[in-house]
């Protein structure tokens, strides 16, 4: 079917290759154009946009050219975040959607700053995890760099995040990682496992309060960049179930 589809559009061009190499070798276009009245209008029309683009080569060409950069995008998946001309810049990205899809695709392997878990998070890695994030949330805010004042959603919850990680790791980092490099060297000729060492730990409570606190609102903000938390949140529950089962 395909195969019959493109013998027929290959015989198509052949005849209209046809037709206009015979009124180009063998038909008067000047007595035809006197002759046909439709014929002589378009020739007329032709002739004034031939005009107009002489007029106006620049407006042309800039028309051409956004008009091609417009169906790249579309057409070729280019992203292009903008086109400066004579002092004007044209804004072809749309910055909330690639930021939306930026950090949905980034958070959506962190998952100890949606649920911590005590027996298998390594807390210092947590807190490395942690600045990562921070540094990755803060560079997506320049994407929004030639916008003075914005009123995006996404601008003030990312503004949001980046104060609730800093006050998090500002209050406990230093001293959680001071005394687990001071209390590991003191352990290491016993074992110890992580979730029980880690609870040693003198503010233990705590920080596990505030794990708690920036969790949840991580999770809120989740919502927004459309971050799927099902499986994280139905291992939790169910870690929680087996857990109260042996403590009965």
């Amino acid at each position: 079917m395909s195969r019959n589809r493109k013998i027929g559009k290959s015989f198509f061009q052949i005849i209209i290759a046809l037709i206009i190499f015979f009124l180009l070798f063998f038909v008067d276009l000047d007595y035809l154009e006197d002759k046909c009245t439709f014929l002589r209008i378009f020739i007329l029309n032709v002739n004034w946009l031939e005009h107009l683009i002489e007029s106006y080569t620049s407006l042309f060409i800039l028309t051409v050219v956004v008009a091609f950069i417009i169906w790249a995008m579309f057409t070729l998946s280019i992203s292009v975040k903008g086109v400066s001309f004579a002092g004007f810049e044209i804004t072809l990205k749309d910055t909330d959607k690639a930021v939306k899809n930026n950090i949905k695709n980034y958070l959506n392997t962190k998952r100890s700053l949606f649920y911590i878990k005590t027996e298998y998070d390594n807390f210092c890695e947590v807190f490395d995890s942690y600045h990562g994030i921070y540094d990755f949330l803060r560079n997506q805010l320049l994407e929004f760099e030639d916008k003075k004042k914005t009123s995006s959603m996404y601008y003030s919850e990312i503004q949001t995040m980046l104060k609730e990680l800093n006050r998090f790791l500002t209050v406990h980092q230093s001293d959680y990682r001071r005394w687990f490099a001071f209390y590991e060297k003191k352990k290491e000729d016993s074992f110890v496992s992580l979730g029980e060492l880690q609870k040693e730990y003198p503010q233990f409570d705590i920080l596990m309060h505030d794990f708690q606190i920036l969790n949840e609102a991580m999770r809120k903000h989740a919502e927004s960049f459309d971050i799927d938390m099902l499986d994280w949140k139905y291992e939790k529950i169910t870690n929680d179930c087996e857990g109260n089962e042996n403590t009965e």
